[in-house]
């Protein structure tokens, strides 16, 4: 009678366990399909809002070209004519809130006038000469060396026969604000050429802000042109691959004043399908401030750590880290003027670090092992 009162709890048992694993899975894929529609529901709304937004920007640039139409002739005929530019910039910023720069060009595209410093990148000169064809102007995110932008593009017709381009660069923060207001919590909406795969970049939403600073002050110092550097590494051993950028720095005879430029090391937070970095700089040991050329990454002691060799302006140094207190802490640092070869052991074998000299070439030396 027992054995068959424990098959019997056995057999409930594996039921219940049975249950409630069709519930659950069943529940998953009821909550999976819910957050699917409710993802093409906020796409769709911030797709509308966005085609209703350029639409209208499309409208306004009209209206604004066929009012301005003698100012815009006036100034392709006589670009150098400052004191009207400041005029015009003035009505163009009041007109587009959301304005980056303006550019006025002839009828055969060639840029006469714009805000740009100049800067008018290709792919700006390209859908202007499509646009000068006839061909419909796409509207598209692309870069330029003052920021990220979209033009609106409209023709202008003067009395005197004078006929061109006319087009407003528009922030596409903007078009961020529209789609920060229509995603759900937790997901993100993305804008994406469907006709241009590729990679989507998420640097802002990462929580990576490093910038790079070469000390440059206008005498055109060449390390300036070479620093800097950013290597892989899992520094504190989870399985995710962290970031280290290097900085340059500041000059003895020209320094900067305030805080002081420092390398950046960035923790991989990352996960279900959300990039985020941390910064930990401070909390490694590694904000300190040096001119900064390159790093390289090795277990320079055999303990199993990753440690840091990084090259610069001076002296080189070598990074260890130390697991008991989560740090990084400097072990070697040297004046390299010459060739230096510092030695880097990776569990039973030498990793040698070549440091190669700006001035005249030496015979390599040997490395060998740091003790």
């Amino acid at each position: 009678m027992k054995n068959y009162t424990t098959i019997l709890i056995v057999i409930t048992l594996v039921l219940i366990g049975f249950f409630l694993s069709w519930y659950v899975e069943e529940s998953h894929q009821q909550h999976v399909t819910s957050q699917q529609a409710l993802m093409q529901h906020s796409t769709k709304g911030a797709a509308a809002l966005i085609g209703l937004y350029i639409k209208e920007a499309r409208h306004s640039v009209r209206l604004f070209t066929e009012e301005e139409s003698h100012i815009i002739s006036d100034l392709s005929h006589n670009p150098g004519n400052e004191e009207m530019q400041t005029q015009f910039t003035d009505r163009v910023k009041r007109h587009f809130p959301d304005y980056f720069a303006y550019s006025i060009t002839d009828a055969d595209g060639n840029v006469l006038l714009d805000d740009f410093e100049g800067k008018v990148a290709e792919q700006c000169q390209a859908d202007i000469h499509r646009f000068t064809k006839g061909q419909q102007q796409p509207v598209f995110i692309h870069p330029n060396p003052m920021g990220y932008h979209f033009d609106i593009m409209e023709r202008w017709r003067s009395g005197d026969t004078s006929e061109g381009v006319f087009f407003v660069s528009i922030n596409p923060a903007v078009l961020s604000r529209i789609l920060g207001n229509s995603q759900l919590h937790e997901h993100q909406l993305l804008l994406l050429h469907r006709e241009r795969p590729g990679f989507v970049e998420v640097t802002a939403e990462s929580g990576i802000d490093f910038v790079h600073y070469n000390g440059a002050y206008g005498d055109k110092l060449l390390p300036e042109t070479m620093g800097g550097g950013v290597a892989f590494l899992d520094f504190d051993a989870d399985g995710d691959p962290d970031l280290l950028f290097v900085n340059s720095g500041t000059w003895p005879h020209h320094p900067l004043s305030g805080p002081q430029p420092t390398m950046a090391l960035y923790r991989n937070d990352s996960g279900a399908g959300r990039v985020r970095f941390t910064d930990v700089t401070a909390a490694a040991g590694l904000d300190v401030s040096f001119y900064g050329m390159g790093a390289a990454v090795a277990d320079y002691d055999g303990d199993g750590d990753r440690d840091l060799f990084f090259t610069a302006v001076g002296e080189n140094r070598v990074y260890a880290r130390r697991i008991a207190i989560d740090r990084f802490q400097i072990v070697i640092g040297r004046n390299t003027q010459g060739v230096r070869c510092i030695g880097l052991r990776e569990g039973d074998r030498l990793v040698s670090c070549a440091v190669v000299p700006n001035e005249e070439p030496a015979e390599p030396a040997e490395a060998e092992p740091a003790k």
